[in-house]
C-alpha cells in the first residue's frame, strides 16, 4: 500500500513538472514573439523617421538650389 502511494506521488510529481515545463516553454515562446514584434515595430518607426528626414533634407536642398 505504501509503495503504491509513493509511486502515485512520483507520477504526480513528474506530471506537475512536465506541465510546468510545457507552460514555461509556451511563456518563453510568447515573450520572444512579443519582443521580436516590438523590435520590428521600433525598427519600422525608426525607418519611417529616417525616410521622412531624408525627404525633408532633399526637398530643402532642392528648394535652395532652385531658388
Amino acid at each position: 500500500m505504501l509503495h503504491s502511494r509513493k509511486e502515485n506521488y512520483k507520477k504526480y510529481a513528474i506530471f506537475v513538472i512536465q506541465s510546468l515545463c510545457s507552460r514555461l516553454v509556451v511563456a518563453v515562446v510568447v515573450v520572444v514573439v512579443v519582443v521580436v514584434a516590438a523590435a520590428a515595430a521600433a525598427a519600422a518607426a525608426v525607418l519611417v523617421v529616417v525616410v521622412v528626414v531624408v525627404v525633408v533634407v532633399v526637398v530643402v536642398v532642392v528648394a535652395a538650389v532652385v531658388v
